[in-house]
């Protein structure tokens, strides 16, 4: 299993209150984008055996 994750978006430290990549939905993170770049990465690799 692979977990992908965009722990943070923009060049700077993570894991404050204001970092603009905490939660769903806001300026920085868009869910749809997200959801469909995991679709394309399940899709690349969907025939391939670990």
């Amino acid at each position: 299993m692979v977990i992908a994750d965009n722990h943070i978006s923009q060049p700077r430290w993570c894991c404050s209150l204001d970092d603009g990549n905490g939660f769903f939905g806001n300026n920085n993170f868009d869910p749809q984008e997200w959801l469909q770049g995991l679709s394309l990465v399940a899709q690349r690799f969907r025939n391939k055996s670990t």
